[in-house]
């Protein structure tokens, strides 16, 4: 149940996870910040006005530090430190995964073919390769 959306719980459900939460408030804590971002990561955001999609991200930002919780401190230094990327892709609603993958498709090539001294025509097999 805590992999779930809390929209999509039952009432028996609902009840087991309240009872739960209120035994671990922490618990509680993690699931409600969790359900936070995911929502502000969903598709509806997509092309809203940036004022309002970068403030809700700096207010889950303050609800992780006002938390205490440390897994959630290491996932917020990871999104400022990628924070252009992430609200770019709010912007248009594309994400650099293509590249990424060509990227790492490209580095396997190059462990593959490693001592290549001939600089060009490494390339010129990397060419052909991926055309």
């Amino acid at each position: 149940m805590l992999c779930k959306r809390e929209a999509v719980w039952e009432l028996e459900d609902k009840a087991i996870m309240g009872y739960l939460f209120d035994r671990y408030p922490i618990l509680g804590k993690a699931y409600a910040l969790t359900e936070k971002i995911r929502n502000w990561y969903d598709k509806k955001n997509i092309r809203k006005d940036m004022d309002f999609v970068e403030r809700d991200l700096y207010d889950w930002f303050d609800d992780v530090i006002a938390s205490k919780i440390p897994a959630f401190r290491a996932v917020r230094r990871m999104m400022e430190k990628h924070y252009d990327d992430i609200i770019n892709y709010f912007r248009e609603g594309h994400t650099n995964a293509k590249a990424e993958n060509m990227n790492g498709k490209i580095q396997r090539f190059m462990a593959n073919n490693f001592g290549i001294r001939d600089r060009s025509f490494f390339f010129f097999r990397l060419v052909g390769y991926f055309s």
